[in-house]
């Protein structure tokens, strides 16, 4: 299921089966945060990386480096990377092994969040989500 909830017109959905970039979304980086290291590694080395805005990161060491961060903090953030004026926060969705499936994305306009206060805001949104998600998923496997 997928649910989008109507915002600012500069703001478009991604709907299940549309493609996204990893190296540039919250999303990617909460799934590549669940797999080994080397293995997100490789799967950034054999991409296109493109600026898509002026603040898309395409160095793969500080991509790695908020990969990290997203494993440690349960969620990964992209501040107007794929869109001018949009901060999000994604957390990984994932099978019973622990392997990445999907991620629960949640956005706002930058002009509604602060940078420092993204893991008070709409990061625990995207976390709790998951976690729900996350669970039904397991329960189905018990």
């Amino acid at each position: 299921m997928v649910l989008r909830a109507k915002g600012e017109s500069y703001m478009k959905s991604l709907f299940a089966g549309r493609h996204a970039p990893l190296y540039s979304t919250a999303g990617g980086r909460a799934v590549l945060s669940r797999l080994p290291a080397d293995r997100a590694r490789t799967l950034l080395e054999a991409g296109d990386l493109v600026k898509i805005t002026p603040d898309t990161l395409i160095d793969i060491d500080q991509i790695m480096d908020e990969v990290r961060k997203a494993g440690t903090r349960g969620y990964a953030t992209a501040w107007q990377e794929t869109r001018i004026g949009e901060v999000v926060a994604a957390s990984a969705v994932v099978d019973p092994s622990g392997a990445p499936i999907g991620a629960i994305h949640v956005s706002a306009g930058i002009d509604r969040v602060q940078r420092d206060a993204v893991d008070q805001t709409i990061a625990p949104m995207a976390i709790n989500i998951a976690q729900l998600i996350n669970r039904d998923i397991a329960s189905y496997h018990d």
